[in-house]
């Protein structure tokens, strides 16, 4: 979130890239959000607008585009996805205890029960993938 009134804030936008990059996580998708954008004029905020047009635009102070801020974190959390197929042993309390997991937590494609295993095919947010890893995960 960056301070939309500063004055400096192309020098604070490339500092965080930079820091960013300096960390490995110059790839990783951001969502550039200004806040303060009750301090612009007009004119100000729509050059704001077409410099940054994926950019996000609030007013903390006046409770403005903050429906529009969660709706994207949420779009964007909701489409972080990984399709995996998963084997599990439906005999074991622990495997049981994973499936169930991974329906709550996951939308599950199809389930298909076959020679005393089950396997599952999920979309599963993909902070969550790796708590499937002790399973035969299939990428």
């Amino acid at each position: 979130m960056a301070d939309a009134s500063a004055p400096d804030r192309e020098r604070r936008d490339t500092a965080v890239r930079s820091v960013l990059a300096d960390v490995g996580a110059g790839e990783v998708p951001t969502l550039v959000v200004f806040n303060k954008c009750d301090l612009l004029s007009p004119d100000e905020l729509q050059r704001l607008k077409s410099m940054y047009p994926a950019a996000v635009f609030v007013s903390a102070l006046h409770a403005r585009g903050s429906a529009e801020l969660l709706e994207i974190v949420a779009s964007r959390l909701a489409m972080d996805t990984q399709l995996i197929t998963v084997t599990f042993n439906p005999d074991s309390n622990e495997d049981r205890r994973a499936i169930a997991e991974l329906y709550r937590h996951a939308r599950v494609v199809s389930h298909v029960a076959h020679d005393e295993r089950v396997q599952i095919e999920a979309e599963v947010p993909r902070r969550l993938v790796e708590r499937f890893s002790r399973s035969q995960v299939n990428r």
